[in-house]
């Protein structure tokens, strides 16, 4: 035996002397062998379930990246409902609020309900009113027509002929692919002091809008008074000015031009 195994023993000699004696150390030999066996197979299955969990998270962010980077399938995203733009209901849109009842004569029919014009203030306060509408005869001839009353007046009511007859004009269907019925400029005995170029159209469906070039300085006015018929509408347009307009475009419902003439 050299020097290192002797201090070894005596080391170990040492650390026995401290512990106390067991009666039954045979059985607490045992008993700590089957613990530790114990404790061997429930580290395997604990780890097992980590693993797994560990797997399921993970595996879930993948999945939902995946799912998020992969094309979109038409039909894969929800419809969304809401309002699906501009629309016409047909039905006359006057600018104005003024408003005015006509009286047919002879089995006329109105084809577009009056619309005001312009307004003039009377001595007695109240206002005479400048109206277009469009008519047609029994003969089915299409007229648009200017008439005057006062504010709550009846057109070719019984005090018609105070404020004169109403002037009208024969406008007929245009041909394919034209849209303008007729125009005309609206008499000096209609207008107010110092008004000018005022001019009325009637056109057909779709227009909705309309836009007019002046020919002094080439600038596009709006027609600032529309109203709408079952297949025409009429505007007016306040040009301020003693020429025709040289050009005008109409818009449709969607705003956009459909058509340009002169």
């Amino acid at each position: 035996m050299d020097e290192l195994e002797q201090r070894l023993r005596s080391t170990l000699t040492s650390m026995a002397e401290e512990v106390p004696p067991s009666h039954s150390a045979w059985d607490e030999h045992q008993r700590r062998l089957a613990l530790k066996s114990r404790k061997q197979r429930f580290r395997p299955a604990v780890t097992a379930i980590v693993a797994a969990a560990a797997a399921v998270l993970i595996a879930v962010p993948i999945m939902v990246i995946q799912q998020a980077t992969a094309p979109v399938q038409p039909g894969a995203l929800p419809e969304t409902t809401g309002p699906a733009g501009r629309t016409t209901s047909g039905q006359p849109l006057p600018d104005s609020g003024w408003g005015a009842k006509y009286v047919p004569r002879d089995g006329e029919t109105v084809v577009i309900q009056p619309a005001s014009l312009m307004t003039k203030q009377l001595a007695d306060k109240k206002f005479l009113i400048t109206w277009a509408y469009v008519i047609q005869t029994r003969r089915g001839e299409r007229l648009m027509c200017l008439a005057q009353t006062p504010d709550g007046g009846v057109i070719n009511g019984p005090d018609q002929l105070t404020f004169g007859e109403p002037d009208c004009t024969p406008v007929s269907q245009p041909k394919n692919g034209k849209y303008d019925w007729g125009r005309r400029q609206v008499p000096d005995k209609f207008l107010g002091d110092g008004t000018k170029g005022v001019w009325v159209y009637v056109m057909s469906r779709p227009a909705h809008k309309m836009m007019l070039r002046r020919v002094e300085d080439n600038d596009l006015l709006p027609a600032t008074t529309k109203q709408f018929g079952q297949d025409v509408v009429l505007f007016g347009a306040y040009m301020n000015s003693a020429r025709p307009p040289s050009a005008y475009s109409l818009y449709n419902d969607a705003d956009e031009i459909f058509y340009s003439g002169t």
